[in-house]
């Protein structure tokens, strides 16, 4: 446990079920969370080759609305938000004036005035700030509402989601289609009013598969946990798995990938920074940045020696024994069987094929530059 006051750490609603399930916990970004129920790796492998079903309650959501919310957020967006459709979600940064990634989040157009922003669980209060902080340049044009505590989280993930959570979602809401949640587009969602609230279905997630995540109030989340759970393709999973899966599908995790200190185009995610959509935070910097070739770049690493498990902080070295870079997220792959990590390298040795090493347990061991991994690269016989 951290250092953290007991009081100050904030449970989860769901906290109860996890209990009941036997789940072992961890306290993460101020939260106690389910680390793993089983095991991280079957937990992991049935999100693969099943589905998966996590409580992401944690997660910050900040509800931005008014006249003045659409010219608000593109200012502080790396992505472009005047071409967004309600109905629809986008990734991007909020980046520092010198171009450093201050947090990483998905927009939710709910409609031309309102948007729902998923942060990161430990960025919440800075994020908050920041938004703040430029929206009194717009006085009541703009409310800032921190639904993080409000509204509860889940994701449900893997091959089978789709069918697992249409059957969920319609007990609860009956006169939804069943093809408007089974057929749901990408970076889209549904908006399912609920009471005097409201409940967001997102095709969206960090797994590495198909999927849904909800956000809402938590007695509806929590009904639908139940639902989702009493399925017996669905395996509940914990924060272990959840960064296992999005490790083997390589996605950055804020404060290991991605931080102040990184450039999005660096960190190969400059698809995200619109250059060309007009004046915002950072945009000076960033098109410096994207007119020159980085001096290191982020890699998928996988190892090649059996037992061979990276770690954060492990350093990376070129073959001829040269440290060139450490390690930012590190684990084993229960679909590769090996060991696999992210890294920051030296640019010129970041192609496909090139062979590099990782320290692990004080001895060189050999690793490949690979591409990231697709779902399809997942799919196997279910174990």
């Amino acid at each position: 446990m951290t250092q953290m006051s007991v009081n100050t750490i904030k449970s989860t609603p769901l906290i109860d079920k996890h209990r009941n399930l036997g789940a072992k916990f961890t306290i993460f970004a101020g939260w106690e969370m389910p680390l793993y129920y089983r095991s991280v790796q079957a937990e992991h492998l049935a999100t693969r080759h099943k589905c998966g079903i996590f409580d992401v309650s944690h997660i910050g959501k900040i509800l931005l609305s008014g006249s003045g919310a659409s010219q608000l957020l593109d200012y502080l967006f790396t992505n472009s938000i005047n071409d967004l459709q309600s109905g629809h979600a986008r990734y991007g940064f909020f980046c520092t004036h010198t171009g450093g990634i201050l947090d990483d989040l998905l927009a939710y157009r709910l409609d031309p005035g309102t948007f729902y922003l998923v942060v990161n669980a430990g960025t919440v209060e800075k994020v908050l700030r920041w938004i703040k902080q430029h929206a009194a340049d717009f006085g009541s044009q703009v409310q800032v509402t921190d639904l993080t505590v409000s509204h509860a989280g889940i994701a449900i993930q893997g091959p089978l989601a789709r069918s697992t959570a249409t059957a969920a979602i319609r007990k609860i809401f009956p006169s939804v289609h069943v093809e408007s949640v089974l057929k749901l587009p990408k970076k889209s969602f549904l908006f399912l009013p609920v009471d005097n609230d409201f409940l967001i279905l997102s095709a969206t997630g960090y797994t590495g598969e198909d999927g849904f995540e909800v956000f809402g109030p938590a007695e509806t989340i929590a009904t639908l946990w139940d639902l989702i759970t009493a399925d017996l393709n669905t395996s509940p999973a914990g924060l272990g798995a959840r960064d296992s899966l999005r490790l083997e599908a390589g996605l950055p995790l804020y404060g290991h990938e991605i931080d102040e200190a990184t450039s999005p185009f660096e960190a190969g995610l400059g698809r995200f920074v619109k250059l060309d959509k007009g004046r915002f935070i950072g945009v000076d910097t960033l098109r410096e940045h994207a007119s020159r070739q980085p001096t290191r770049k982020l890699v998928f690493l996988q190892m090649l020696e059996p037992g061979a498990i990276p770690r954060s902080g492990m350093e990376v070295l070129s073959t001829n024994q040269i440290v060139i870079g450490k390690v930012t997220s590190g684990g084993y792959s229960p679909i590769l069987r090996s060991g696999i990590a992210l890294a920051y390298v030296p640019t010129a040795l970041t192609d496909p094929d090139t062979l590099l090493q990782v320290k692990v347990r004080d001895r060189p061991m050999l690793a490949v530059v690979t591409g990231r991994p697709s779902a399809k690269s997942f799919r196997g016989t279910p174990t």
